[in-house]
């Protein structure tokens, strides 16, 4: 035996260093509970509900545009699921596709239900369509 006593490493140092640790620990778990607080209110909050894109991707304010981003979707270089979410705001062509919006005008011709590429162009229904289960 050393002659020591048992606490001798026991310093200021290893005191500072025990209680700088306990407050970093502390930090931790007061950052957990306000992100386990955060994700509650979270999963609390109702999900609003998603925009009907129909009319853009088969109705009646189906674009020239459009039909370039319907494409896009049923190659598979685009989703219908993240153009909803607004992940392609920065794409060229979706972008021209919401500004085709902006100069559209219902044809007069036009019936309710009718896309109005339908009235200028007869092969539009006669055109494959990809129909997944949620209908589109």
């Amino acid at each position: 035996m050393s002659g020591l006593p048992e606490d001798a490493w026991l310093t200021a140092e290893v005191i500072d260093a025990e209680r700088e640790l306990d407050a970093a620990i502390d930090e931790v778990y007061a950052s957990l509970r306000e992100a386990q607080s955060i994700f509650a209110e979270i999963e609390a909050t109702p999900v609003p509900a998603r925009p009907d894109y129909h009319d853009f991707l088969e109705g009646r304010k189906h674009t020239p545009e459009w039909d370039a981003v319907v494409r896009r979707i049923e190659s598979g270089e685009l989703t219908k699921e993240a153009l909803e979410a607004g992940e392609y705001a920065d794409d060229p062509g979706v972008r021209a596709a919401y500004a085709s919006l902006a100069d559209y005008t219902e044809p007069e011709d036009a019936e309710p239900d009718t896309p109005a590429e339908a009235v200028h162009d007869a092969t539009y229904f006669e055109r494959p369509r990809v129909i997944d289960e949620t209908g589109w």
